[in-house]
């Protein structure tokens, strides 16, 4: 059920400090090539500062309709309380675009904040993390990160990551 919001969470772990340094340009304190390919190539992700209570209300409002839903259906004898607790997890999994769509509304927030601030061009979005792929300027992109949008910089690579698990069993 919270399926994004832990996947965004390892997401934001497994980005490192080090990573930082690499991405936002500062390869030559690292004894590294300015034609570096981790920098070079995929530009940076850039990640949204996503306002995380909304974001756990939003959750626990479409837990909260859906278990009604479904404990009605029970109480009408349509469902066995048996099957009761897969239908929650899948009519949740089917609301999820409700969660995607608050997470894009922050990335955009994000975009336009940067948009006006720098030169910093944006890519990709990646919405089950939260992030997008940036390429800019690297004093331009530490700068971004004092914007109350940008939560902060991680690795390109990091963003081909899989966004969502796969399905058990498959």
């Amino acid at each position: 059920m919270d399926n994004i919001e832990a996947g965004r969470r390892r997401f934001l772990q497994g980005a490192g400090i080090g990573g930082t340094a690499l991405l936002a340009g500062c390869t030559e304190q690292l004894g590294l090539d300015d034609d570096d390919e981790a920098v070079s190539e995929g530009g940076v992700g850039i990640v949204a500062s996503i306002d995380e209570q909304e974001l756990q209300e939003i959750q626990a409002s479409i837990q909260e309709e859906v278990q009604q839903e479904v404990e009605q259906e029970v109480e009408d004898g349509e469902l066995d309380e048996e099957d009761a607790q897969q239908e929650i997890q899948v009519r949740f999994q089917e609301r999820e675009d409700e969660i995607i769509e608050f997470i894009e509304g922050e990335i955009d927030a994000m975009r336009t904040e940067i948009e006006g601030e720098f030169s910093i061009e944006i890519g990709e979005e990646f919405p089950f993390t939260g992030a997008v792929r940036a390429d800019g300027d690297a004093e331009e992109l530490i700068a971004a990160l004092e914007l109350d949008t940008v939560q902060q910089l991680v690795s390109a690579a990091d963003l081909e990551a899989p966004e969502e698990p796969a399905p058990e069993g498959e």
